[in-house]
């Protein structure tokens, strides 16, 4: 009588661990080049919004990524990880666009990044799935500034993002 050995670890997708560390990958990439565009840009002008935000979301992206590494060399829960990380991507690139200008964001390209992973990691319904909930959190940004239930940032020489009409206002 011949029994086979059973498995004890969980069987671990290789496809979805290399895609996940792609996205790790790529995310460090991303933030370490915002980072050095926004130092070389703090150190020869001033930035027109604010940069301690900015480098505040750099940080916690870099310390989030060392924590996704991490979690990522136990191979388990694989795609809880990858929805976690594509949902936290998809806080902080709206926590960018608003630190950034809100309106006048040169950044909501940022979420087309997070929606490429989506369709890479979790594929076709990932990717749609992502794809509506950044054009929702968009609008709602835009939204809640324009209608100032969230204070747009304060800009250099006072003025303020422009409406959806095409206006700069400026503080008096």
């Amino acid at each position: 009588m011949t029994t086979e050995p059973r498995e004890t670890a969980p069987r671990v997708s290789t496809g979805m661990l290399a895609k996940l560390k792609w996205m790790v990958g790529l995310r460090l990439f991303l933030a370490s080049a915002l980072l050095g565009s926004a130092v070389v840009l703090d150190l020869h002008e001033r930035l027109p919004f604010p940069t301690s935000p900015l480098y505040g979301l750099l940080a916690v992206t870099f310390g989030l990524s060392l924590a996704y590494a991490i979690a990522l060399r136990s191979q388990r829960w694989l795609l809880g990880q990858g929805v976690a990380q594509l949902t936290l991507d998809l806080a902080l690139v709206s926590l960018l666009v608003h630190f950034t200008g809100g309106l006048d964001s040169a950044f909501p390209f940022m979420y087309i990044f997070v929606i490429f992973a989506a369709a890479t990691v979790i594929e076709r319904p990932g990717g749609l799935v992502v794809g509506i909930l950044s054009g929702l959190l968009y609008a709602m940004l835009v939204v809640a500034e324009w209608t100032q239930v969230i204070h747009p940032v304060d800009f250099a020489a006072g003025s303020l993002p422009t409406d959806p009409w095409g206006t700069r206002h400026t503080r008096s």
